[in-house]
């Protein structure tokens, strides 16, 4: 296994451009302060940004249904590792119990943060992709 880093997601940023077209990330930091930035669409914005702002929509989203059903079979996702980058995507493995059986499931990225904010468990990513896409924090 290779060595891995566990992160907080620090929130959304929405990048615009000159012309206000804009887009979406969302910003990973590990202990040593190195911020990931992970670009995701509109929907993964809202999923990730809600939850970490604390804002509860007044029905749920599809990540809280997932995650209910996910309980009702009797499983727990108990973490998940952003693996790999390839051309500006990300690649994550979420882990799962279920009953006394460990899984795996392959997710975008995007939503096995989505997933992890809500299920509250630990993300983390591996070093080799912080080591090649991270940006050291900048302090003014």
């Amino acid at each position: 296994m290779s060595e891995e880093v566990q992160v907080e997601v620090l929130g959304v940023d929405e990048l615009t451009d000159g012309e206000g077209a804009g887009t979406s990330c969302v910003v990973l930091r590990d202990t040593s302060m190195r911020h990931l930035s992970l670009s995701v669409g509109p929907c993964d914005a809202t999923a990730i940004g809600s939850i970490v702002d604390g804002r509860i929509g007044e029905r749920p989203s599809t990540h809280d249904s997932a995650l209910r059903m996910l309980e009702i079979a009797g499983a727990t996702m108990t973490r998940v590792t952003i693996t790999e980058a390839f051309d500006g995507s990300y690649y994550a493995l979420a882990d799962l119990t279920i009953g006394d059986r460990p899984d795996q499931v392959d997710m975008r990225a995007p939503d096995a943060v989505a997933f992890a904010v809500r299920a509250k468990c630990p993300i983390f990513v591996a070093e080799h992709v912080m080591a090649e896409n991270a940006s050291e924090e900048v302090t003014p």
